[in-house]
């Protein structure tokens, strides 16, 4: 009786396939010799199923699964915070650019920790925009070239200027996300120094 109550306190494990080979060994030949125990292992295995070992997921894999999922969720937040960052620009006359860009650069070097990416993403997008909202404004590029080229000495200067305040407002937008950048790496020097204490 004590063996048939050890029997099924293992048969999980047996059937998973995850106990010693002599304790599989034993399993079998009691497993042989009781029609009780034999019984409730088989509706065990009718009820559930027991997938191969080699079916089974290593544990590298599911590790890999997770990273990536959780890269996809990492990417998620960052252009969510990318969107909204944009949505709020400078050119929408509100201040909440200084909140949004201050998030995308947290997101942004929270999770990549690179200063690199922080710059461009926050400086890039609003430059290219800064300079088709100017030339916009004028209705189309040609109307935006001859009236704006009247109050320039040449084309140079004309597309310079245009450089020059798309870059000015870029590095605008970048500072506060720089700020947002600096306080993620303090939270993530802060996390890691409690991590070791």
């Amino acid at each position: 009786m004590n063996d048939c109550r050890i029997v099924e306190d293992l048969l999980p494990l047996y059937e998973e396939d995850l106990l010693h080979k002599e304790t599989v060994e034993w399993m079998d030949t009691h497993l042989s010799k009781c029609d009780a125990c034999r019984s409730r292992a088989n509706e065990t295995l009718t009820q559930f199923p027991v997938t191969s070992i080699k079916s089974k997921k290593t544990a590298s894999t599911m590790m890999k699964n997770a990273i990536s999922k959780l890269a996809i969720y990492q990417l998620l937040l960052v252009l969510l915070s990318f969107a909204f960052a944009m949505s709020t620009s400078i050119f929408a006359n509100s201040f909440q650019f200084i909140l949004s860009y201050f998030v995308l650069g947290f997101m942004t070097f929270y999770f990549y920790r690179s200063w690199i990416l922080t710059l461009l993403i926050s400086i890039v997008p609003i430059s290219i925009w800064s300079i088709y909202d100017t030339i916009a404004s004028y209705g189309s590029y040609g109307k935006w070239y001859t009236q704006a080229l009247e109050n320039h000495d040449s084309a140079i200067g004309l597309f310079s200027t245009l450089l020059g305040g798309s870059l000015l407002m870029g590095i605008i937008h970048t500072v506060f996300a720089v700020l947002g950048a600096v306080v993620a790496l303090l939270t993530k020097k802060i996390t890691e120094k409690e991590e070791t204490s």
